[in-house]
């Protein structure tokens, strides 16, 4: 989702030129300060008094929004996101600056993933100002009180005029999205105001744990078997051939499956922690690095202990070491195809097809079919607690059918569908 922070400061032009913005950035989303005019869409939405907008200017839906009272702040849900637009005028007073953060803070307490952005006119030294005011104060306590972290990068200036430059446009997030998150300044980007524009990208988290995955296996604690049997009794299995009657069986009983009883879905339990950063990531990696090479290390024998040991074992790592040493490295392998194929008709002479009769092989006899008891005999055997087959059928559900359906039997036990003998392979593996 890509992102644009601007304050139009109230200017007709800016807002004008923030269409062209928009467009010529394929930017997703605008958190505004200082909008000059009220856009009557269903994806625009400000605040009580039009401090502080957020406009929607893709195809990306809303999931829910709402102004704060009492505050010159608004906040959208999108993309499972909580954007948050503030803007807080240098004409008031402390106390009600103060007002502003205690609302904010209750407002946005528990809803995370979050992108707080806008303009506090705040100086702290920690986003690079020169000295730290009573604001700027107010604004660390709030959002490190929230646990969220500033996203500016130190003394890149967002507000530059002849006034002079100052660093009062601020992004917060919380620490799994600012990890996620991209800040830059577009200087080449004409705003007809005062501020720079700000371009804040989030990548997609592929761990995000609120985008179910639906997997094979069904949840069989939920199982219902009268469901299972009814869904069972309505199938209608047709008599062709072995591998077309097994892809069809297999058919009717997984959608008896999704009738009785609904499929797992994983939910990312292993949800990224909140104190996870990049520094940690690096730290991990190369703490593994260094484990693994002490580990090699310490199964790789010393020059000393090949030396005493090629006393008593002159064939052994002493000699394969040297043997290693003085073969050098091995010559690549020929991918030649008239020298492949030569290589073959040499080592492999042709011959003629033989039958069975000359190598004593005697004729199949004749096997009885396989009957729906036993089918049934079988199943009673399989314990419901075993794991499921490559298909991902519960036991339990293969055990259901009740006797009065006929289960199809196969014409000859040598003539199994390829999906029974796939499995079987895979059980014996």
């Amino acid at each position: 989702m890509k992102i644009l922070q601007l304050n139009t400061n109230h200017c007709r032009e800016a807002q004008d030129l923030l269409w062209l913005t928009l467009a010529e950035n394929n930017v997703d989303v605008a958190l505004l300060s200082e909008p000059y005019e009220h856009i009557n869409s269903h994806s625009w939405m400000s605040d009580s008094e039009r401090l502080a907008a957020i406009w929607v200017v893709t195809d990306k839906f809303p999931q829910c929004k709402k102004p704060i009272p009492d505050s010159g702040d608004s906040w959208m849900k999108l993309d499972s996101v909580y954007c948050v637009s503030c803007y807080a005028p240098p004409r008031w007073p402390l106390e009600t600056f103060a007002r502003m953060m205690t609302v904010l803070e209750l407002e946005l307490r528990g809803k995370r993933p979050i992108l707080v952005t806008g303009e506090y006119n705040a100086w702290s030294r920690t986003w690079g100002s020169m000295h730290t005011s009573p604001r700027g104060r107010l604004v660390e306590e709030t959002f490190a009180a929230m646990d969220l972290v500033l996203r500016n990068t130190p003394r890149i200036f967002t507000f530059d005029s002849c006034r002079g430059r100052s660093i009062i446009d601020l992004a917060f997030a919380d620490r799994v999205t600012a990890n996620r998150a991209k800040w830059r300044i577009e200087k080449f980007i004409h705003t007809q105001s005062d501020h720079l524009a700000i371009i804040i990208e989030i990548q997609e988290d592929r761990r995000n744990y609120e985008r179910w995955k639906t997997l094979q296996k069904w949840k069989k604690t939920a199982f219902n078997a009268g469901t299972f049997r009814s869904a069972w009794d309505d199938a209608y299995l047709s008599a062709m051939s072995a591998d077309g009657m097994g892809e069809n069986m297999a058919a009717q009983i997984k959608a008896a499956c999704d009738a009785s009883m609904p499929r797992c879905r994983y939910g990312g339990k292993r949800k990224p922690t909140y104190w996870w950063t990049a520094e940690i990531a690096d730290m991990r990696k190369a703490c593994f690095k260094a484990r693994r090479r002490a580990t090699r290390a310490r199964q790789r024998p010393t020059f000393k202990q090949m030396r005493d040991g090629a006393n008593t074992d002159p064939w052994g790592q002493a000699y394969k070491t040297v043997m290693q040493k003085m073969k050098g490295p091995r010559s690549p392998q020929p991918t030649c195809p008239q020298l492949l194929q030569q290589i073959i008709v040499a080592l492999f002479l042709a011959q003629g097809e033989a039958s069975d009769a000359e190598y004593g092989i005697d004729a199949i006899p004749n096997v009885q079919p396989v009957t729906p008891k036993e089918v049934l005999n079988t199943l009673k055997r399989v314990k419901d607690c075993k794991a499921p087959g490559p298909d991902g059928v519960p036991n339990i559900a293969l055990k259901t059918p009740d006797v009065r359906k006929p289960i199809p039997c196969f014409p000859s036990r040598t003539n199994l569908p390829e999906a029974i003998e796939i499995a079987a392979i895979g059980a014996a593996t």
